[in-house]
């Protein structure tokens, strides 16, 4: 649908900047290996390899989420999180993404390690919900596709 309103005039060379590149690999890079190590159990949350790792990693996502602010034609356009809608509608989908992530993975885990469960009895605990999600499946995508007409007539929102 908005096919026509999309500008093809930018087919030149991708120019991809190395210090942003740097940046936020070093930035994720830090954070990930300071939380890994800090839930290894030998490494403490008071550890100097956490917290250096942290601190660098948070420093250097700081300063890729401000060179990427001020550049003209950035790597990555943060310039979407001064809509409010935007930021709601990413809670929205984090928000179910660790629902999703807890009842898939987490809790077999829980249920097996922690609980003593067998594979099966686990299995079994969490059919129904999956026979639920696989039975909504369909009217989710249908209130997805019809979304824009529920929210103009029922809802009132322009």
């Amino acid at each position: 649908m908005g096919h026509h309103r999309i500008h093809h005039d930018n087919t030149g060379q991708i120019n991809i900047k190395i210090l942003s590149v740097s940046l936020s690999t070093i930035g994720f890079g830090g954070v990930v290996f300071g939380f890994s190590k800090a839930g290894e159990g030998a490494e403490s949350w008071t550890n100097t390899v956490v917290l250096t790792s942290i601190v660098i990693g948070l420093v250097a996502l700081v300063l890729f989420t401000l060179r990427q602010t001020f550049m003209r034609d950035p790597m990555m356009n943060l310039r979407v999180f001064k809509y409010p809608m935007y930021i709601v509608g990413l809670l929205l989908v984090l928000s179910c993404m660790i629902v999703i992530l807890s009842s898939m993975s987490i809790l077999p885990m829980f249920l097996q390690n922690g609980m003593r469960l067998s594979v099966f009895a686990t299995g079994l605990m969490l059919l129904p919900g999956s026979a639920l999600n696989a039975n909504v499946l369909p009217l989710r995508q249908l209130l997805h596709t019809k979304g824009r007409f529920i929210k103009k007539c029922c809802l009132h929102i322009k």
